[in-house]
């Protein structure tokens, strides 16, 4: 079987279960494909998160910004942004459950629905059922730690989304509107596992709150994550949002904000990669 790629100028025997390896996810390759890919593919072999059915991708983007770190280009191309912002979209899996990804990439299916429960009592509107009950139970938790934690803007309809985008693009413009809200469809607040705490405007400067330093210190615990972290606008798409939390559940909230990765990020190489275990897997 060795003779299938023998005539390839960079043939290694030795790499001959990585050259089958590949053959066998990817059939339609030729073997000088097939041999070429493993042999560039050996560049990304130290890249924790390189994820191999992305190496077309990875080269594309390399060639394009050679001044870009492999690290940095592998980081690019797992949060899609080596591709302009609302392009290839595609529908999210909701299979995914609470670690659904909704972004500038991702939407939610035309005829999502959800069930609500009302967060009166700790603040307005309504989250989806488990969420709901693990927000109250974090509120509850910071009443007793001397911080005061309040629903501000939690579901919100495709409607009601549609209506405060293009007020945004209305006084602002188009490009400002997308860094600053979502599109129909993109919004994670239409999902039911987000909300904003306390406040939603920048002036506020809740990151400078008791409040703030709490959340970062606590908010995993209950299955929530700060979706938009500050310096991350490159991969998340927005501008650094404090109050801004999304529901996944403990087990991923807490390896999420305890790696320092951002959720887009977390979601390429856990959650949506075929090559590992559906669990996820121990950070370091």
């Amino acid at each position: 079987m060795s003779l299938l790629y023998s005539k390839s100028a960079d043939y290694d025997e030795k790499r001959f279960e990585d050259y089958e390896k590949y053959r066998a996810k990817r059939p339609d390759k030729t073997p000088e494909e097939i041999v070429a890919h493993v042999e560039h593919a050996k560049d990304y072999a130290n890249e924790k998160y390189f994820i191999d059915e992305y190496f077309e991708r990875y080269e594309a983007y390399r060639a394009k910004n050679p001044d870009k770190t492999l690290a940095q280009v592998v980081q690019a191309v797992n949060t899609n942004i080596d591709r302009p912002y609302y392009t290839g979209v595609v529908t999210t899996d909701m299979s995914k459950g609470y670690q659904i990804m909704v972004n500038k990439y991702y939407k939610l299916p035309d005829d999502y629905s959800t069930k609500l429960e009302s967060l009166s009592g700790y603040g307005n509107g309504y989250l989806e059922p488990t969420a709901a009950a693990a927000f109250k139970k974090m509120v509850e938790a910071g009443r007793e730690a001397g911080v005061n934690l309040r629903s501000l803007s939690p579901y919100r309809s495709h409607s009601l989304q549609v209506w405060q985008y293009q007020v945004w693009v209305d006084a602002h413009g188009q490009e400002m509107a997308d860094r600053e809200s979502a599109r129909p469809g993109h919004s994670e607040h239409e999902t039911g596992y987000t909300l904003d705490i306390n406040t939603a405007v920048e002036e506020a400067h809740f990151e400078r709150t008791a409040e703030y330093k709490w959340l970062m210190e606590n908010c995993w615990k209950y299955g929530f994550i700060l979706r938009y972290p500050e310096n991350m606008e490159y991969i998340t798409g927005y501008v650094f949002e404090p109050w801004h939390y999304r529901y996944v559940g403990p087990e991923h909230a807490e390896k999420i904000m305890k790696s320092g990765l951002t959720f887009e990020e977390y979601y390429a190489y856990y959650i949506n990669n075929p090559d590992y275990p559906e669990t996820g897997g121990p950070v370091e």
